[in-house]
């Protein structure tokens, strides 16, 4: 599922091994934010985790992915895609739904029936096709193969088939979730969210440097550890020998 992502613009890095995490961005109307984070971290991130926002709108939820089985999130869906499952098997379990289907220039739609995968007979090589109950109440057989695309006009099954697709996709990294923020409205708006995850101990350097033409310099230096996995660039970043309040 697509959605937008904040950048970091703001880092804090305590002695202790914690870090502040300060993201913004602007959303467009009705658009949500993605947060990518370890998954040993949600926790953290979860008990952590403030937003902010500037415009038009309100922030209307929070979702994350949690750690329960992938079978028991893929039951919530009212089908099932299976691994080489033909393209009838799918639209089979959505008896009822709308469905548009494009041959070339030309569209129809109809209300799924059944479909089916026709076996191979002799000259003639196994098909695909649906049924349809057209508008005018004609009940007609289309294959599958002619169609150059197929669309569900019901926003609502075109998420839930987003989500699935979500699903299986974080399922292949153990190791990643992800929390989503929505949001409602007709302008757009920037929005902050901050949390704190641990990470490395900076560490500070010091070097004596003797000139013969000048005066002798201290110079300090921090070691930083960006373990994140992103490139912190123009990013204000803040070094704290405390521990975070």
């Amino acid at each position: 599922m697509y959605a937008a992502e904040l950048p970091v613009r703001h880092v804090i890095l305590y002695k202790h091994g914690i870090g502040y995490f300060e993201r913004s961005g602007r959303l467009a109307p009705g658009e949500s934010a993605r947060l990518d984070f370890k998954a040993s971290d949600m926790n953290d991130v979860l008990k952590s985790l403030t937003l902010t926002q500037k415009g038009g709108g309100a922030i209307t939820g929070l979702r994350y992915d949690a750690s329960e089985p992938l079978a028991r999130k893929l039951d919530e869906f009212p089908f099932h895609i299976g691994e080489r499952q033909p393209l009838s098997a799918v639209i089979d379990q959505l008896k009822g739904a709308r469905v548009e289907l494009r041959f070339g220039e030309e569209k129809v739609a109809g209300t799924i029936v059944g479909a089916r995968t026709v076996a191979a007979r002799e000259r003639e090589p196994e098909r695909e096709q649906v049924n349809l109950m057209l508008d005018t109440g004609e009940l007609r057989v289309f294959d599958l193969a002619t169609a150059s695309g197929v669309r569900f006009p019901d926003p609502g099954l075109r998420k839930q088939f987003q989500d699935y697709l979500q699903a299986l996709l974080s399922a292949r990294s153990k190791e990643k979730r992800s929390i989503y923020i929505d949001s409602s409205g007709t302008r757009a708006r920037d929005i902050t969210a901050g949390y704190m995850v641990p990470m490395p101990v900076w560490k500070s350097s010091y070097r004596l440097i003797f000139d013969a033409s000048s005066q002798p310099m201290i110079e300090g230096w921090a070691i930083v550890d960006n373990t994140t996995g992103e490139d912190w660039s123009n990013v204000r970043m803040s070094l704290v020998s405390g521990r975070p309040v």
